[in-house]
């Protein structure tokens, strides 16, 4: 932007996809616009910009900044930029819609949903809530401490995890945005695979041996395409039927089989019915609550009392949707 011709220059193109925003080249020379404002709109801008600068000084090392981050193609062209959140100065991206500490308070699905709120609500007289993609609190362990091979940082307590002694879980959290479709295949994923091998003995014997194989990489991603309207995104754990402690005490390639064989047997159930990650003690800073549409007025009255006194730094925003 051009403080002093009060104008914007726009020679980028912007799409957000994969939940970034990506800034590329316009696809023609008459693409490019000078787009004028007024006197109102600039002065609005630059109080928002000096602002900006108070909020860097107040929050010092702990403010978000965000950079432009090279995308080349597969012949090494540099073709757009993502925008990430970075400490380097380099390329640096002044993002507008931010909290006082800096963090893009965009969001990937910002449309209200007339459906969710009549699913999830009583009448429409509830809140949404919005926080940072993971807002767990993390954990660090050194190398050889419940068999990490190095230090490690996680969102999952494993010494909470060994203590309790029902299960393993192998890698971190994932977020997923699932999948819709009608297709029974991915709804339903094969996770079992067998394979038979033969192979010829030095003596000249053939020896046939078979090998399973589990694959849960796939299970929870899908739902059916009526759904579709959710647009969901959900957190995926990984958990095995078996401790870290019962696999210590494996002796043999035999005893470990033996527990993986309890994937197919039915008196092993689940090793929790709620598995819970503690939040960050600095979670809620960015808690944004929107408030849905048939709130009454001593509701929202309750809402804003409850939000001042747990998350005095919370953002409360009122729903769009005009229902009587």
């Amino acid at each position: 932007m051009d403080y002093t011709s009060f104008y914007f220059i726009t020679k980028k193109w912007g799409e957000k996809k994969i939940g970034r925003w990506y800034i590329g080249s316009t696809k023609t020379e008459g693409s490019k616009r000078e787009v004028y404002i007024c006197d109102t709109l600039y002065s609005i801008l630059v109080n928002y910009k000096e602002q900006q600068d108070r909020n860097k000084k107040e929050f010092g090392k702990k403010y978000k900044y965000y950079s432009l981050k090279e995308i080349k193609n597969k012949y090494g062209k540099v073709v757009e930029y993502v925008i990430i959140e970075s400490k380097s100065k380099k390329d640096r991206a002044d993002m507008v819609f931010t909290k006082r500490n800096g963090l893009y308070s965009g969001t990937d699905d910002a449309t209200e949903s007339i459906p969710m709120w009549n699913m999830y609500t009583q009448d429409m007289q509830g809140v949404k809530i919005r926080l940072k993609k993971f807002p767990f609190k993390k954990y660090n362990f050194k190398c050889g401490q419940y068999h990490f091979k190095s230090d490690a940082e996680t969102y999952i307590d494993y010494e909470k995890l060994y203590i309790e002694d029902k299960t393993t879980i192998a890698g971190e959290p994932q977020l997923v945005k699932v999948i819709y479709t009608n297709d029974e295949n991915l709804i339903y994923p094969t996770v079992k695979s067998i394979k038979e091998e033969i192979k010829k003995l030095d003596d000249g014997r053939m020896q046939r041996s078979t090998s399973k194989k589990y694959s849960l990489s796939e299970i929870g991603k899908y739902k059916r395409k009526n759904w579709e309207f959710q647009n969901e995104v959900r957190y995926i754990i990984n958990m095995s039927l078996w401790s870290m402690k019962e696999l210590e005490n494996c002796k043999s390639a035999e005893e470990q089989s033996m527990l993986i064989d309890r994937i197919e047997d039915s008196k092993y159930k689940a090793p929790y019915n709620l598995f819970f990650l503690n939040l960050d003690d600095e979670a809620l800073d960015n808690l944004e609550t929107l408030i849905g549409p048939k709130v009454t007025e001593a509701q929202e009255t309750i809402i804003r009392l409850i939000v001042e006194k747990y998350c005095p730094n919370a953002k409360i925003l009122k729903s769009s949707l005009k229902i009587s």
